[in-house]
């Protein structure tokens, strides 16, 4: 039996292709950076570690120059902290409620070649709600939990202890005063914070505990503690709207405290967030949402080492031989080895963002938004540039007009571009206060110089004939509150309305308004589209919802996807769009779908959602919030909850095939993404002549890389990509007869 793997390259070069590739697959642009990073940690050979919301885990091995992926067996994405242990183990747990299996501790061991995360749950059992993590040096580990006090694991997390001597009273008696924040002092005392402030010391591993006599001042909830070298106790409040966060430094075990350093009250978002102490001496570091803060002495004194606000949330930070790193959102991770005076972006690699929406405009320029900010690129995606941010809104939209005017829509108001995003501006709409304009739903152009705004009660349903600058309501429309809009032929407009679940058609652009028949299938529908085949579709994001169509005006609806009798168990369906062919491409929590060409009846679907595979598991995909194409090069782009943008790959002839999930032969490559070099791990159910060659984006031979036999069993060959270019790699392997394709990616 001869076996043939080839090894394809898929540099980062943009593609015309002048036929309408029907692509399965995709592979990852080079940003936007940023996004939800959750914490940071540095092991004691120097890799540091970051745990996101939504990206899973990034490791560095090479000083924060370049980020990697490390999800191998993480069956949820979104981990809400860790730490790394003695002994090359690396600790993590998921944010609460994030998945099914939320509430579960993994455990990472980094001496092994390829390093998958395992479940260590059930070694906790019950399942426990995690508050905080720490590594001793010596191999202890801590948890903090709701449940059971401190816990702690003398053997790498295999088994654990409960015994919390002195703070079992607290923990019984108060069901809201949980263990919360957890510190070492460097010198065999561990320390406990309680979820109402009060703190308790344990000189023997936590086996017992001393109480100390008071709370932190105010009992206003803690947000980091420390321990500083000479004992001194320094803890970290949330701010609130009139009140910034404080230092609160104890030098006689909680007897008395000091406040040593107040954060100006502005906002939510002033909170003293993360506080380090630099072992073998009197420093400690502080980040309070925004500058850095510096003490020599212990934490009775604070200076300001930097005042730049890099990014709108600053979480936690890291320390190691003098190398300082701090995390931001949405900016990313930063370096500082000059004591915390300035800070290098350190994000090569790390793709931790939550987009939001793109679109393209006739410049070929492409658009994403985060919840933060609008970045760009100007070469389908191989570069990004942040233009401004907008501050932190949850619900953000774009659209782009026939102008090339870019609006933004938020919970906080509309914003408009007309500079291709070198400059935002609010459109202030002259209806209401400008405190009453919350969520803007959607905005559209009608096609004939009239631009259309779904916002929130106060504002209604609203047009502007001046590009924004000035707005008047649409006054008959049953709805106060539209949650979708589209343009049909002639002077139609189609409105899903979000007070009362109900349709609702205007043929006089929105003169006046007709109420279409209740169907409750329909009940949340999030966005309506018109296909050029004159139906309507209307997206219903809920688990029960999909894509529905009418062929009458909306009088009738038929469910065309999923189609009957498939239940792939989503749970969201995010958004549709329908492309110059035609065809229908939804997004959901399961991956992304398209219809086939032709089906004008759309009966058939078929999985685009190859190389979205958030870590080793083959049917975990990325949530993917939406899907824009650019008409000119043919070429979709996906944006991602998680892990920025990706770029759809064409099927080209020799990269074509199944995908490895439905071969005969496992093959497997890690890591991935890779720096330099991976393995190509494979099985072979009898041994064969094997040939594996490179071959780039257009099907050409770049280099033979091996020629021979292999044995029956698993094999593996390490590839080295140390001269080839950036980008993603397709593992094509012909069996016989069969092609069968799998990828991986090459980041430098």
């Amino acid at each position: 039996m001869k076996q043939l793997i080839i090894l394809a390259l898929l540099s980062t070069l943009a593609i015309s292709n002048n036929s309408h590739a029907q692509f399965t697959y995709w592979h990852q642009t080079n940003g936007p950076q940023g996004g939800t990073l959750r914490n940071v940690t540095i092991d004691s050979s120097g890799r540091i570690i970051l745990f996101t919301s939504g990206s899973g885990v990034y490791r560095s091995t090479d000083n924060g120059n370049s980020w990697q992926l490390l999800n191998k067996g993480l069956p949820t994405l979104n981990m809400y902290n860790g730490a790394a242990g003695a002994n090359g183990f690396v600790y993590a747990y998921d944010e609460p409620g994030a998945s099914a299996s939320a509430g579960h501790l993994f455990r990472l061991d980094e001496n092994i070649a390829t390093p998958s995360w395992e479940d260590i749950t059930p070694n906790l059992a019950p399942i426990l709600n995690y508050n905080d993590i720490i590594a001793d040096p010596d191999g202890t580990v801590y948890l903090a939990t709701s449940e059971r006090g401190v816990i702690r694991s003398d053997d790498n997390g295999m088994t654990w202890k409960t015994k919390n001597y002195g703070l079992a009273d607290t923990i019984q008696k108060r069901a809201d005063s949980t263990t919360y924040l957890l510190a070492l002092d460097g010198k065999g005392g561990i320390y406990v914070a309680t979820s109402l402030g009060s703190i308790s010391k344990s000189t023997n591993k936590g086996d017992t505990w001393v109480k100390f006599p008071t709370k932190n001042p105010k009992g206003r909830s803690l947000a980091t503690l420390a321990i500083a070298s000479n004992g001194n106790i320094v803890t970290g409040n949330f701010g609130s709207f009139d009140i910034g966060g404080n230092i609160y430094v104890s030098p006689d075990n909680g007897q008395t405290w000091d406040s040593v350093y107040t954060r100006p009250g502005q906002d939510l978002r002033n909170n003293v967030e993360k506080i380090i102490r630099i072992p073998g001496s009197n420093v400690l570091y502080a980040n309070a949402h925004g500058p850095t803060l510096l003490s020599i002495d212990n934490g009775m004194t604070w200076q300001v080492m930097d005042s730049d606000k890099r990014g709108d949330e600053t979480f936690t930070m890291a320390e190691r031989k003098g190398n300082l790193f701090q995390m931001c959102e949405p900016d990313g991770i930063f370096l500082s080895n000059d004591g915390g005076k300035s800070w290098t972006p350190k994000n090569t690699g790390l793709l931790a963002t939550f987009m939001r929406g793109m679109a393209i405009n006739s410049k070929q320029k492409l658009f994403g938004i985060t919840e933060y900010g609008l970045w760009r690129s100007s070469d389908d995606g191989a570069n990004w540039d942040q233009a401004p941010e907008y501050g932190e809104d949850y619900f953000p939209s774009i659209y782009i007009n026939k102008k090339d005017y870019l609006y933004i829509s938020t919970s906080r108001g509309l914003y408009r571009s007309k500079d291709d995003g070198q400059s935002l501006d609010r459109v202030l709409i002259n209806l209401a206060p400008k405190d009453s304009v919350n969520k803007i739903n959607q905005v559209g152009d009608n096609g004939q110089g009239k631009l259309f705004c779904a916002a929130n009660d106060s504002i209604g349903f609203i047009y502007s004939t001046d590009d924004g600058d000035h707005w008047t309501k649409v006054k008959t429309i049953p709805d106060s509150n539209i949650a979708a809009f589209a343009f049909g032929v002639k002077d139609t407009i189609f409105a899903a309305g979000f007070n009362f679940n109900l349709m609702y058609r205007s043929l006089d652009q929105g003169g006046n308004w007709q109420t279409l028949p209740d169907n409750q299938s329909l009940h949340g529908t999030g966005q309506v589209i018109i296909h050029p085949d004159g139906s309507y579709l209307a997206l219903v994001g809920n688990a029960e919802g999909g894509i529905f169509r009418s062929i009458d005006g909306g009088q009738n609806w038929t469910k065309i996807f999923p189609p009957e009798g498939v239940n792939p168990n989503f749970k969201s369906y995010f958004s549709m769009m329908v492309d110059q062919v035609g065809t229908i491409i939804v997004t959901t929590d399961s991956g992304v779908y398209r219809s086939a060409v032709g089906d004008t009846h759309f009966t058939q679907w078929a999985s685009i959602s190859g190389g979205l595979s958030g870590n080793d598991l083959p049917n975990h995909y990325i949530n993917c919030s939406a899907v824009v194409e650019n008409r000119v090069t043919k070429v979709y782009f996906a944006a991602t909850r998680g892990l920025g943008v990706f770029k759809s790959v064409p099927e080209l002839g020799v990269f074509s095939g199944r995908s490895p999930s439905a071969s005969s032969i496992n093959v497997t490559t890690y890591p991935n993404p890779f720096i330099t070099s991976t393995n190509i791990s494979f099985v072979l159910k009898a041994g064969g002549d094997v040939s594996i060659e490179a071959y780039d984006l257009l099907g050409r031979s770049v280099g033979n890389i091996f020629n021979g036999r292999m044995e029956q069993g698993e094999n593996r060959i390490s590839f080295d990509g140390s001269a080839l270019p950036s980008g993603s790699y397709a593992i094509v392997l012909r069996e016989g007869s069969e092609t069968y394709t799998s990828w991986v990616t090459l980041t430098k």
